[in-house]
């Protein structure tokens, strides 16, 4: 409810204030019909409720619309362009109102008095932003961490973790971002291969139809390739479908699972996602007999665990980082926050979660949170990027 307390926050502020500013700058441009009051509010809010109306406001049950590609990405592309705009606008603000209160050049002072002027340039601005913001979240980047376990593993000195998470694949995402991807992580030769939650944004459609799941399957790991479920999983047509989909496509899910890897040495502990049996979860429709039943709690995972072997954690949403320590667990990889995706949501993320993005150590446990490869939403990145992550485990040697 938070989050959705902000977002209609962010819509108001939208239509509000960038609405005042736009026909600030523009009106002399407009033709007289548009600068009627009826017409432009109405008109403004339309724009601004664009993105909610297509991706929002089509229930569960029609997670697997039909609605134009091409019309979902231009509406999220233009909630985008809106963010960016309301941030820029408002340096903008703060600019003009310092050259008002400070001595400023007669140049910058006839600047800020014509309004199409400062309209044009601010619009350059936004347009550079969301041109390199898209740019951002399409060009993955590789993000490598080194850590030590205080654990002995016969064998191993070392194994190579590659941490995959957040991919949203919707109707618009290209199949050529991760057919290079999948020779990419290859190339690294990893000892396993992890995801951890919301490989698709909501339906599993798009999945299916631009047949992600035969990249997938080409991904080589020496111990397995793993997943656990998101959050976007649970709004989607069915965790149990999305489960079956991915297991499908060669990934090993887990829903509460505890698994001991014999030849790697270690222990995966698989979480559901918490919105598992939330409240928002109590009147959905849906055949999976898991969706009302809450998930395991750490500790009862952990029993079933040999905690002599590096206990590993794959859990989406990374809260409770000292409950998770204190049961025993070493390493815990999660995704879900995107660290913040733009401004001025990074903030806002970092003010929720106790590890937004990276690595964290507390004592002899780790806490690794990818911003993700995907978007939510607005399809750019400028206060985060796309990713995955190489993590180098290292054990200690008796």
């Amino acid at each position: 409810m938070r989050f959705i307390f902000i977002l209609l926050l962010v819509q108001i502020v939208l239509i509000v204030y960038l609405g005042y500013r736009c026909k600030w700058a523009f009106s002399s441009l407009f033709p007289k019909w548009l600068n009627n009051w009826y017409v432009y509010w109405p008109l403004f809010s339309l724009i601004v409720f664009a993105f909610h109306i297509t991706h929002f406001f089509i229930n569960r049950q029609l997670a697997q619309n039909d609605l134009p590609a091409l019309l979902l990405f231009f509406t999220a592309l233009l909630f985008a362009f809106l963010i960016v705009s309301l941030t820029t606008t408002f340096f903008f603000e703060l600019v003009a109102f310092i050259t008002r209160l400070l001595p400023a050049p007669k140049i910058i002072t006839r600047f800020f008095h014509n309004r199409p002027l400062v309209g044009c340039v601010v619009l350059g601005l936004i347009l550079c932003q969301v041109s390199y913001g898209y740019y951002q979240a399409h060009t993955p980047r590789e993000t490598h961490f080194s850590l030590t376990v205080q654990k002995n593993v016969p064998h191993h000195k070392q194994l190579r973790v590659i941490h995959l998470t957040d991919a949203h694949i919707a109707s618009y995402t290209a199949r050529g971002i991760y057919e290079k991807l999948v020779k990419r992580l290859n190339a690294l030769k990893p000892d396993l291969i992890i995801f951890t939650g919301d490989i698709v944004d909501r339906s599993v459609k798009p999945f299916i139809e631009k047949n992600i799941g035969s990249l997938l399957a080409k991904l080589h790991s020496r111990y397995g390739v793993y997943a656990v479920l998101g959050n976007h999983e649970y709004y989607g047509e069915s965790p149990a479908l999305a489960a079956e989909t991915y297991r499908q496509a060669g990934l090993h899910v887990m829903r509460d699972e505890v698994l001991y890897l014999k030849d790697a040495g270690i222990t995966l502990i698989g979480r559901d996602d918490r919105t598992r049996g939330s409240a928002r979860m109590a009147s959905v429709h849906s055949d999976d007999p898991l969706i009302r039943v809450p998930r395991a709690p750490i500790e009862t995972l952990v029993k079933q665990a040999d905690l002599s072997t590096p206990v590993f954690v794959l859990d989406h949403q990374p809260f409770s980082l000292d409950q998770v320590a204190n049961a025993g667990v070493d390493v815990m990889f999660s995704g879900h926050t995107h660290n913040g995706q733009f401004f001025p949501f990074n903030l806002v993320i970092a003010a929720i979660y106790e590890n937004p993005w990276g690595l964290l150590k507390k004592g002899n446990f780790h806490s690794i949170v990818s911003c993700g490869l995907g978007t939510w939403g607005p399809p750019i990145r400028l206060m985060s990027h796309s990713e995955f992550v190489v993590v180098d485990v290292n054990f200690i040697q008796n």
